[in-house]
C-alpha cells in the first residue's frame, strides 16, 4: 500500500509539471545493458540490448522530470548437463527527477535519480515465474543538438531493485550505457 501511494504521488507531481514545462523532448535509446545478478549473467549473457524510450521536460529553470520505460527480452540454457532453453523479459519504468545544465548553445549534461518499477518473468524447467518490485535509478548523460529541435543523447544509469523468490534473493536491475537520438519542442 505504501509503495502505490509514494509511486501515485510522485506519478500525479510529474504530470502536474510537464504540463508546465518550458520545452518538452522524447528520446530513442539503444542501451548496452550488463545485470547485477551473477545468476542470471550465468544463463543468459553478461550484456543485454536494452531498448528505452525516454520524455522529459524542463519544469523549472534546471529542474528536470523524466518518465521512461525499457524492456529486455533474453533467452539462455539451464546447466550444460541439462540445456534445457530458458526465456526471461523484464520491463523497467522509471520516473525521475534532476538537472539538466547546458554547457553551450548545443551541448547539455544531466543528472538524476527516481523511482524504478520492475516487472519481470522467467520460464525454465516447464515453470514460470513472475513479480514485481519497486527500487531506484540513477541516471546521466550528455546531450547534443543536431539541429534546432532534433539531439543525439550519450547517456549511462544504474537500475536497482531485488526481490524473493522461494527465499532466494536476486538482483532485478544493472548497469546500462547507451545512445539515443531525439527530438525536442
Amino acid at each position: 500500500m505504501r509503495k502505490t501511494i509514494v509511486s501515485s504521488l510522485f506519478f500525479l507531481t510529474l504530470i502536474n509539471g510537464l504540463f508546465a514545462a518550458e520545452n518538452f523532448s522524447v528520446s530513442l535509446t539503444a542501451n548496452c545493458f550488463r545485470p547485477s545478478d551473477s545468476g542470471y549473467r550465468e544463463i543468459y549473457n553478461s550484456a543485454e540490448f536494452l531498448p528505452e524510450i525516454k520524455v522529459g521536460a524542463i519544469v523549472y529553470k534546471n529542474f528536470y522530470l523524466w518518465a521512461s520505460v525499457g524492456y529486455l527480452q533474453s533467452t539462455g540454457e539451464t546447466i550444460p548437463e541439462l540445456s534445457e532453453e530458458t526465456k526471461s523479459a523484464q520491463t523497467f519504468s522509471s520516473l525521475g527527477a534532476g538537472i539538466k545544465h547546458e554547457l553551450n548553445a548545443k551541448l547539455s549534461i544531466r543528472l538524476g535519480a527516481g523511482l524504478l518499477a520492475v516487472r519481470y518473468k522467467e520460464e525454465a524447467f516447464s515453470g514460470k515465474v513472475s513479480g514485481s518490485e519497486f527500487g531506484f535509478i540513477f541516471d546521466g548523460g550528455l546531450q547534443y543538438s543536431l539541429v534546432p529541435g532534433f539531439f543525439v543523447d550519450l547517456s549511462t544509469g544504474y537500475l536497482s531493485a531485488s526481490d524473493k523468490i522461494e527465499g532466494v534473493s536476486i538482483k532485478l536491475g544493472g548497469l546500462k550505457a547507451g545512445v539515443g537520438i531525439g527530438i525536442e519542442f
